[in-house]
């Protein structure tokens, strides 16, 4: 098995030595001799987790492959290797592979399970692999990077090299934990590559400035334009030198090269080189992107013709990167789209979150020109909510755009006969108390009890908050599957009832990831401990990271050991970053006054779903302009996350 693994190893390296793009070779299954349990490793659980395996019953098998990863002896390794193995009888078994990679992902550094590990990568190959299976392929590779040592390293650095799926797997596994050592990448014979160059500007390890400065004088484009944006990113002063050489070169792809590395390390050059790149069709998405970032007075020029003259999503792009000019030129531009259209949203978030007197200006200019009016008060709302500028005078307005302002400046409710009556009034009143916090909220819960049909899926905004609403009430809505599906479902699961919990266990492994989602959201509320195990065991076989976020944002700060358990299993080995990060302990925040607000655009009285960055869905019913406000929504070009109710 050792010999194998090590072939695999040089004829990767042997490759690379002479030029060639690297093949990696998996080792082949590994020959394995009858083993010889002992008594005492019979006794303790490596016989009988044998046994489990071969059962034809899921839930054995996952319980055998927990009683060998919990037994470290040589005989419950060489077990778990013999289980992983294509050959397998759990080869059809995506749930228990899953469960042998991360159990021998802690042996990672022995030959076996290194072997093992990299067969199992192939997993993450789209496009006919089931979302488990590319988690068991992730998976692996991050056990590679987290336990498996040197030769771990090495092998993943061959694999970032191929380039691909694979080698963007291994380079995300090796971002998650980084080496110790450079040297498989950037050592003295490390082979240039720009995927591994690309990898050593995400790492940050300034180490790597000597290999990078070494590959940005090489011949090859694609190599040096990858070194130096890498350098940038390492903060080295030697890439802004090498930008200006690369920018007044004329080749296109150098120039894209020097604009993201200026962006970094020299914005002022770096504006005039973006400005130009926006006029050349070819490059107008990447210049586009880094416009969106930097904004400022020297790009107005370049911008103002894409508005009228690019795709929508270009369009719509420029516009938010004219909000960031500091001068009338940009925000004017901005606001001269403020009429109906698709380039409405943006404009309206654009300018309601450019900061200075320039922008104030524009506001005020186009609340005084009656054509752009109702949407220039929705910009100043936003500035309201964003910035704590003056409220727009309602005068005028739309019904929806009057409900909305009085909610968010704590006037009194509407009467029942108005707020009950049309599901874009209510939703308009429920989004502007949710922008004002708690006490709105509660006001609200009054109305959306008495509520019902669309209404009431327009008011379950109140069940952000503490409801008094019936549970039979939220399961009715839960169970409609509408646009507050996943409101009620967070709420009925925070009670956590006897009665309910065999339904909400139900709605656990529901189809729906944000039904999923909320259960684990209420449960978290729930005052009964009896929720830790269960959501602890629901992320063992989670495939949907939004999901698996929710149970590692569940679980922090919870002193149980399924809690810690599962904890520790999401920071070192969940294939997505974001929960990662979340189970070292990073708390999602709501602005709690609207601070942060986003625009969304569809039909007038379109129902649709609006994600906040903690997950909660909110439910949103469009108002008369085609628009609507969502506090609490982190903001963006016009492009929340959304979907239309079912």
């Amino acid at each position: 098995m050792r010999r194998a693994a090590l072939v695999a190893w040089l004829l990767a390296g042997e490759a690379l030595a002479q030029g060639r793009p690297p093949r990696v070779v998996a080792p082949p299954p590994p020959r394995v001799e009858p083993v010889v349990v002992s008594a005492l490793g019979a006794r303790f659980g490596v016989s009988s987790g044998q046994r489990l395996l071969a059962s034809t019953d899921r839930d054995e098998r996952l319980r055998g492959v927990a009683r060998l990863a919990d037994d470290d002896s040589p005989e419950a390794v060489e077990a778990l290797v013999r289980a992983l193995d294509p050959g397998s009888p759990l080869a059809r078994d995506d749930r228990a592979r899953l469960a042998l990679t991360r159990a021998l992902a802690r042996h990672a550094a022995a030959d076996g399970p290194r072997g093992a590990l990299l067969r199992a990568m192939s997993e993450a190959l789209p496009p006919d692999r089931t979302a488990t299976a590319s988690m068991i392929g992730e998976t692996a590779a991050l056990g590679l990077a987290w336990r498996g040592g040197p030769r771990g390293v090495e092998v993943l650095a061959a694999i970032v090299r191929q380039g691909g799926r694979l080698g963007e797997v291994a380079a995300d596994a090796l971002v998650a934990h980084p080496p110790a050592s450079l040297d498989a990448l950037a050592g003295p014979k490390a082979p240039a590559s720009a995927d591994v160059a690309r990898l050593l500007g995400e790492l940050g390890d300034l180490r790597a400035l000597p290999w990078l400065r070494a590959v940005v004088r090489m011949d090859d484009p694609t190599l040096r334009a990858a070194a130096l944006v890498a350098l940038a990113r390492l903060g080295d002063q030697e890439a802004t030198v090498v930008a200006r050489v690369f920018a007044a070169s004329g080749d296109p792809r150098a120039m894209l090269a020097a604009a993201r590395a200026l962006a970094l390390v020299s914005p002022g050059e770096a504006r005039p080189l973006v400005a130009s790149l926006l006029a050349r069709p070819a490059s107008r998405d990447d210049a586009l992107e880094l416009a969106e970032s930097l904004g400022g007075a020297a790009l107005v020029a370049a911008l103002a013709p894409i508005t009228a003259g690019g795709t929508e999503s270009e369009r719509q792009r420029a516009v938010m990167a004219l909000g960031l000019s500091p001068g009338p030129a940009g925000l004017d531009a901005v606001a001269a789209q403020l009429t109906p259209g698709p380039l409405a949203p943006s404009a309206v978030l654009s300018l309601g979150l450019a900061r200075g007197d320039a922008a104030a200006h524009a506001l005020s200019t186009a609340l005084a020109a009656p054509e752009r009016r109702a949407l220039a008060a929705r910009a100043q709302s936003v500035r309201a909510l964003s910035l704590g500028a003056a409220w727009p005078d309602a005068r005028g307005l739309s019904d929806d755009s009057c409900a909305f302002i009085a909610a968010a400046r704590g006037a009194p409710l509407p009467p029942d006969d108005a707020i009950l009556s049309s599901a874009q009034l209510a939703s308009a009143v429920a989004l502007g108390a949710l922008a004002r916090g708690p006490a709105a909220l509660a006001a609200l819960d009054d109305r959306f009890v008495r509520s019902d049909g669309t209404v009431a899926h327009a008011l379950a905004v109140a069940l952000v908050g503490p409801s008094r609403a019936p549970t039979s009430k939220l399961w009715a809505l839960a169970e409609e599957r509408g646009p507050a599906s996943a409101l009620a479902l967070l709420a009925v699961a925070s009670r956590d009832e006897p009665s309910s919990r065999r339904r909400l266990d139900a709605w656990l492994s529901s189809p729906d990831p944000r039904a999923r989602a909320h259960v684990v959201m209420g449960l978290a509320r729930s005052r009964d401990a009896s929720w830790v195990g269960r959501v602890a065991g629901a992320y063992e076989g989670e495939r949907d990271p939004s999901v698996r976020l929710a149970i590692a944002r569940a679980l922090l700060g919870v002193d149980a050991p399924a809690a810690r358990a599962t904890l520790r299993l999401a920071r070192e080995l969940d294939p997505d970053p974001g929960v990662r990060v979340a189970a070292r302990g990073h708390r999602a925040t709501v602005a709690p006054r609207g601070e942060l607000v986003t625009v969304v655009g569809a039909a007038p009285g379109a129902a649709l779903i609006v994600e906040r960055p903690d997950g909660v869905a909110l439910p949103v019913v469009v108002g008369a302009d085609g628009l609507a406000l969502v506090p609490g929504a982190a903001a963006g070009a016009g492009r929340a996350s959304f979907a239309a109710s079912p």
